[in-house]
């Protein structure tokens, strides 16, 4: 009898364990997205040129692009939806934009199924602006990303390669003008005083 009783119940937890994995997720792929995104680590990239950071979901991998030049740097997801995630720096002349810290979100002219959302940020004479593309029907699924754009404030590291030449430069054309300004005071205090 205890046989028998065993052999039911081992029975009834194989069928309920075969029906749990025959039957379907039934939630829309973008809910299932959203609750993934709930438990979501974020990484963090710095820029090894200029020095600027983001965040972003670990799932999105880098992906290298041979057109981007310094200063641009793309990651995304490609696993039953496409989401990519870019940042890039490119010099003040490029954009004609009077404010100088903004978010701007639309979608695609040429694909208006997806939708974008950047962040643009004028500083050193430069734009630096991060945009995520995304399925428009997942902007609720997205929304912590969203958030981190949004906040995004180009947060310089202890500076780029770039910058560290730049300030480097300058201080060195500073130290020249101002050995410069001491010769002629030297010369002038000659002339004057002999």
């Amino acid at each position: 009898m205890k046989k028998l009783l065993l052999f039911i119940l081992l029975f009834v937890a194989a069928c309920c364990g075969v029906m749990f994995l025959i039957v379907p997720d039934r939630r829309a792929p973008q809910q299932r997205f959203k609750e993934g995104m709930d438990f979501e680590q974020f990484s963090v990239y710095t820029d090894s040129d200029f020095g600027y950071q983001f965040e972003y979901p670990s799932f999105l991998r880098q992906e290298f692009v041979e057109s981007y030049g310094c200063g641009h740097v793309q990651f995304g997801f490609h696993g039953g939806v496409d989401i990519v995630m870019e940042c890039k720096v490119v010099p003040e002349s490029v954009y004609t934009y009077r404010e100088c810290n903004f978010v701007k979100r639309g979608r695609l002219q040429d694909m208006p199924d997806i939708a974008f959302a950047s962040h643009y940020i004028r500083k050193h004479k430069r734009w630096y602006v991060l945009t995520l593309f995304y399925p428009f029907d997942y902007r609720k699924a997205v929304g912590r990303i969203l958030y981190k754009i949004q906040h995004w404030q180009a947060a310089q590291a202890n500076g780029g390669a770039l910058q560290r030449i730049l300030r480097s430069k300058s201080k060195q054309t500073w130290r020249n003008a101002r050995e410069s300004v001491c010769e002629m005071r030297k010369e002038t205090s000659l002339l004057f005083f002999g």
